[in-house]
């Protein structure tokens, strides 16, 4: 009876911890050109540094921490091939949940739309 009084405050335990943990989720679109939009959804743990690849050469990386002004989350839009910095966001006092942002990439403008509308401009708009 102690063993199994013992195993069920240890589990209530681990699902009180866990759902301690914010959940902090970013989904990322880019649209390159008048291309199809890419989508991609990150989970973002604090402290954990998250990279993702996109077609046309491009990559994210997203950096997500907790401070004393709240959840921060440091996001760069790079090209994967020489690591030209494209754009930088900081983004600070966030709230668990999810964000969307975007990128709309024409010739070498770039566009950083956040929050992100459903559908993405093209470049003649």
């Amino acid at each position: 009876m102690t063993r199994i009084l013992a195993s069920l405050i240890a589990a209530w335990l681990l699902v009180g911890a866990a759902s301690a943990d914010p959940s902090y989720q970013f989904e990322i679109s880019i649209r390159l050109g008048d291309s199809d939009v890419q989508r991609i959804a990150i989970e973002a743990p604090d402290g954990q540094l998250q990279l993702v690849s996109f077609e046309g050469e491009l990559q994210v990386e997203l950096t997500s921490n907790a401070g004393e002004e709240g959840h921060a989350a440091l996001i760069q839009l790079m090209r994967s091939t020489d690591l030209e910095l494209l754009h930088t966001a900081n983004l600070s006092g966030l709230k668990p949940g999810l964000r969307r942002i975007a990128y709309v990439i024409c010739g070498e403008r770039v566009r950083y739309l956040s929050p992100a509308p459903e559908v993405l401009p093209n470049c003649d708009s």
